[in-house]
């Protein structure tokens, strides 16, 4: 898509893609997908490790950087705490900070929505998890244009 519209002279935009895990293991072929990795996380500790484990496997092949959401949360304090438990082990272990691109509430509208298969900011835009939606979208794309919030 960003190669498409840079050959017809637009802006190229912002390209998200999902990659499944196995693909950490293509080695260079994953490259170009693998700049700038956001992960998603419980504060579960087995998904932590998971997490932690995935980040290490996206900076050996050659991520930029690797943003951290952490959902499934009731408090922002949890929130901040599972991130911090991943961010120094990072730095302990790896040498490499990980980047917090805040949390996602846990809200029944989430599993409302996920029913009624329509967006969340469509059904529920006032909810807790809505909220917490644009706000981790507003992190991820102020940090791709590399500025400070509007």
């Amino acid at each position: 898509v960003a190669a498409g519209r840079r050959e017809e002279g637009l802006e190229p935009g912002f390209v998200l893609v999902r990659v499944p895990p196995g693909w950490l293991e293509k080695g260079p072929a994953a490259a170009p997908f693998l700049r700038r990795v956001l992960l998603f996380a419980s504060p579960d500790g087995r998904d932590l490790v998971e997490t932690y484990s995935l980040a290490k496997r996206c900076f050996a092949a050659g991520a930029e950087s690797v943003g951290v959401t952490i959902h499934g949360v009731r408090s922002v304090t949890e929130a901040e705490q599972a991130f911090l438990r991943l961010a120094r082990a990072s730095e302990r272990h790896l040498g490499r900070p990980l980047t917090s691109y805040g949390l996602l509430a846990d809200d029944l509208h989430v599993y409302r929505s996920i029913v009624s298969r329509r967006p969340i900011g469509l059904t529920h835009p006032h909810s807790p998890a809505a909220r917490t939606l644009r706000d981790v979208a507003r992190l991820v794309f102020t940090d791709l244009r590399g500025g400070a919030l509007a």
